[in-house]
């Protein structure tokens, strides 16, 4: 089974219910490492379409989606939501930069916890 986050909007929190995002596989974004993942349920009105996959790379140079992901790691952290600006094949694991669009900034967790923000403790739908 793949490894699942919950994701926000952390551009404008509360754009968006909380979303189950599937890691499909590791892919290089420049000089950094993201996943890409499927999203579910895919998010509306983000582009033409539904957004069902997207490629998450964190926005802190120090820090991995594996951070997030280890068991011990009750946090969340700030990524990048983008989208290829070209086709992916299965075997695709480097883009430049240039080959994709930043859509949003998200955060994500493995905890639903973590996704709360202080002081209101509130959670984001």
């Amino acid at each position: 089974m793949s490894p699942s986050l919950y994701l926000i909007n952390d551009d404008q929190p509360g754009a968006f219910k909380r979303r189950v995002a599937t890691i499909v596989r590791k892919i290089r974004v420049g000089n950094r490492e993201g996943v890409l993942v499927m999203i579910q349920p895919p998010i509306p009105s983000i582009t033409d379409e539904p957004l069902a996959a997207a490629i998450f790379v964190p926005r802190r140079r120090d820090v991995s989606i594996d951070d997030v992901l280890m068991a011990e790691t009750q946090g969340s952290i700030s990524v990048f939501v983008c989208q290829p600006k070209v086709a992916l094949s299965d075997d695709h694991a480097d883009l430049a930069s240039d080959d994709v669009s930043i859509l949003f900034w998200g955060r994500i967790s493995t905890s639903t916890e973590s996704l709360k923000f202080p002081p209101w403790r509130s959670e984001l739908r």
